[in-house]
């Protein structure tokens, strides 16, 4: 059996196992000694919020961690419904809790749940907080020792969930005049009717999606009616991942059939967004470049003249796109990278806005996570997809689409093309290969557990083992500097050729 010390660890998104009956599983005993040592971190009388989505023993386990933590001394209150994890972080500031909750595994297998931790600033927690709680549940007492209290357990105000849409019309609607009401645009063309498909991939979105994009002034919204309801069994797809080939199958047939361009889907915790663009599925890169440009195009003007000289900053994680830093160079605004996981990004954000008094405008990293400002402190695939609709509408009304889009962004910044694969089996014997790849740079790792190669085409290839799951992951990315549209299409298949090239010889040399 494997001992609690070397299982349960903090990864890039909280905890996440496989529910079960062992001690490295998620099950009764393993999410009341969590809370116990979540307790004991805890300063007397805390006031916690927690959250859970709609998987398996999701409810169960939030009913748990409130008993304990009650039984403790500290002030539970739990969300009536299932939501989307987002709005479990946007509540901790809300309500001005000390830390926040939330039951979820996101887009892992139908057979594994989790538990992330936020906290009092609503960004995940970072070390050394989580050695911390990692340090307590090596002492936590047994299950039968920890005593649990359902009595004064509170319900989190509907209010809350109101502010949190009332925040996305504030950061995510750039068509709007400030102070003007929801669905008044800037220019009296635009226009939000045109078709949009939607999943939740059984996952909470739904609701949630729908009332975001309505309010926004988008009313044609077709719903992937098989993958509309929760459903902790994932019943429609393989893997609850719209990053998985084959995820977003259901949609591209309900797009095609009604003749729409547009799809918007979200993982089953709705912090991730994916986007389809007339059956061309648009990678977390293209995606979270847009988002970047369309904001700072935006809303840099009237931020910089309404809030008197701040530092707008952008953020992204050292394996997603170098183009950022480039788009940052242009709008004169600060960049950084981080280690993977928005827990990370979010950190650094609040120290450079302390140290260097700098705001956080815009952060994404490359597998679909995106945040918009501060109103919720995580990834947010429901506040993206009211983003990117916005965007959509304004390229619309331009007469441009948004592959008119990224071949300008190539033509002005330079030509990124990116390419990202996961390989599982033996992790180790993998990753030991994966650490010595032939004809390739190796450079300084910029992270521990990060290997850095660089090559020809100005590659820069990084690998690293999987905070969430288990697998070892590769990202590649060539740039080049393409002078017209002609040479920028050649110049694109070439440097994908060269791309899938590569893939196939490492994948051949690692697994052989």
């Amino acid at each position: 059996m494997k001992n609690l010390e070397a299982i349960w660890k903090f990864g890039t998104a909280g905890f996440r196992a496989e529910m079960g009956d062992g001690a490295h599983q998620l099950n009764k005993t393993s999410v009341v000694k969590i809370a116990w040592a979540i307790s004991q971190f805890l300063k007397p009388e805390s006031r916690v919020v927690i959250g859970y989505d709609a998987r398996h023993h999701s409810r169960e386990f939030t009913e748990l961690v409130a008993e304990v933590l009650n039984a403790q001394g500290h002030q539970s209150f739990i969300h009536a419904e299932i939501i989307p994890t987002p709005i479990g972080a946007f509540s901790v500031t809300n309500l001005k809790a000390d830390l926040g909750i939330m039951i979820t595994a996101s887009h892992n297998p139908p057979a594994d749940n989790g538990i992330k931790v936020y906290g009092s600033n609503g960004a995940q927690i970072v070390a050394p907080d989580t050695h911390e709680i990692e340090d307590l549940i090596i002492k936590s007492p047994s299950f039968d020792e920890i005593l649990r209290d359902e009595s004064e357990i509170k319900l989190v105000p509907e209010s809350v969930i109101d502010a949190y849409y009332a925040a996305i019309a504030d950061r995510c609607h750039p068509g709007l005049e400030p102070g003007s009401s929801t669905g008044s645009r800037i220019k009296s063309g635009m226009t939000c009717d045109f078709p949009i498909t939607y999943t939740p991939l059984h996952g909470v979105g739904t609701k949630y999606a729908l009332r975001a994009l309505k309010e926004a002034g988008f009313k044609n919204i077709q719903v992937v009616a098989s993958q509309a309801k929760p459903d902790g069994n994932f019943p429609t797809v393989k893997f609850p991942n719209p990053e998985e080939p084959g995820a977003l199958d259901e949609a591209l047939k309900l797009a095609k059939e009604t003749s729409s361009e547009l799809i918007l889907a979200n993982d089953p915790d709705a912090d991730r967004l994916a986007v389809c663009v007339n059956q061309q599925i648009l990678s977390g890169n293209e995606i979270g470049l847009l988002l970047a440009n369309y904001l700072l195009e935006n809303f840099l003007p009237l931020k910089k003249g309404g809030q008197g000289g701040f530092k707008p900053l952008v953020m992204t994680t050292f394996v997603s796109s170098r183009m950022l830093s480039y788009i940052a160079v242009k709008y004169q605004v600060s960049y950084e990278e981080t280690a993977t996981g928005f827990a990370n990004i979010m950190s650094r954000a609040f120290e450079r806005e302390r140290d260097l008094g700098e705001k956080f405008l815009f952060g994404y990293e490359e597998a679909l996570g995106y945040c918009i400002g501060h109103q919720v402190r995580d990834k947010d695939g429901i506040s993206a997809l009211v983003c990117f609709a916005n965007l959509y509408a304004k390229l619309k009304y331009e007469n441009k689409t948004v592959f008119d889009e990224l071949d300008r962004l190539a033509l002005e910044y330079g030509l990124f093309t990116s390419l990202s694969w996961s390989l599982k089996g033996d992790l180790n014997n993998l990753l030991s290969k994966a650490e010595n790849l032939p004809d390739l740079d190796k450079q300084g790792a910029k992270v521990p557990g990060m290997t850095l190669y660089t090559g020809e085409n100005d590659l820069r290839l990084i690998v690293r083992k999987s905070g969430t799951e288990p697998k070892i992951k590769f990202y590649a990315e060539t740039i080049a500097h393409p002078k017209n549209l002609g040479e920028l299409q050649k110049i694109r298949q070439e440097q994908m050729a060269y791309l899938e090239n590569l893939h196939t010889k490492i994948e051949a040399y690692v697994q052989g």
